[in-house]
């Protein structure tokens, strides 16, 4: 399977350290992606770990306001919905 990301396109950011742990997922933002089971599910897990990775969505679609409307109300605010542009 060809993988859909073009790599390219982030080697401009070169190498940095990385000080945190991430889970990162990317995809189009719709409903039956599941974004929403993957964002319920880590806000559950979290609460059990004293240093949880943080959660980055990035993506655009019609199910975005849905998805900042669930990360806007954990908690703690540990999950990032990007947008692409």
């Amino acid at each position: 399977i060809h993988n859909a990301v073009d790599l390219t396109a982030f080697s401009s950011y070169g190498e940095r350290p990385i000080k945190d742990s991430y889970i990162f997922a990317f995809g189009r933002l719709e409903e039956h992606k599941g974004f929403q089971i993957l964002i319920n599910a880590y806000q559950k897990a979290i609460s059990s770990l004293s240093n949880a990775p943080k959660l980055i969505i990035a993506g655009s679609g019609p199910f975005e306001k849905q998805l900042k409307t669930i990360v806007d109300c954990p908690p703690e605010p540990t999950v990032t919905v990007a947008i692409e542009s």
